[in-house]
């Protein structure tokens, strides 16, 4: 009986616990090198974005862009972006897009950017720090200069709002609210001011 109930105890237990530790240890060695590997991608901060592959036209407000249209690029001196692409309410899932709602700066107003995919440059954010410049430069415009002045953790894309004002610069990296099976996320925001 005893050799049974400890043949029960092995199978039901200590195994499964042998396995799962097994498991989270190879996770747990594996994940840093994705992590790493996301972060040595090589760009340059002079290289120049190929716009044959954007619907690009000219325009004053964000109001005239169709979804997916140019916007712009995005850079940041401390962080490894490169010139990052933003399109106009982009549906494709690793862009860099303006949200609706969002106001030219030239006419004074706050612009939202939402980065889909935390795998992609704009997810280098991470790394940025409060004091790190970041330039817009607008096709239809000149380049506008911000820097950050504050980081906010889990915000929900409601919530998102309450960061906006007039001059100010948001930028979104969103990930997967795991608690919540509907496919939500929450952010993380970027607060910047003009410089």
């Amino acid at each position: 009986m005893a050799s049974l109930l400890f043949n029960f105890f092995k199978r039901a237990i200590i195994v499964p616990v042998i396995v799962t530790a097994i498991v989270i240890g190879a996770l747990y060695m594996a994940i840093p090198k994705y992590v790493n590997e996301g972060q040595a991608r090589p760009t340059s901060v002079n290289e120049r974005i190929d716009l044959s592959q954007y619907s690009v036209k000219e325009y004053n407000s964000f109001s005239q862009l169709k979804a997916g249209d140019y916007v712009g690029t995005i850079r940041c001196d401390n962080i490894d972006l490169g010139n990052t692409a933003v399109l106009y309410l982009s549906e494709n899932d690793n862009g860099v897009y303006v949200e609706s709602g969002s106001s030219e700066p030239w006419n004074g107003g706050s612009v939202l950017i939402i980065g889909n995919d935390i795998n992609n440059q704009f997810g280098k954010f991470y790394n940025s720090e409060k004091g790190d410049k970041i330039e817009l430069e607008f096709y239809s415009r000149d380049t506008y200069t911000y820097k950050i002045q504050n980081k906010a953790v889990g915000v929900t894309k409601k919530e998102i709002n309450n960061y906006l004002g007039d001059g100010r610069l948001v930028l979104a990296v969103p990930f997967n609210d795991f608690s919540n099976l509907g496919g939500s996320f929450f952010y993380t925001l970027y607060i910047a001011g003009k410089a």
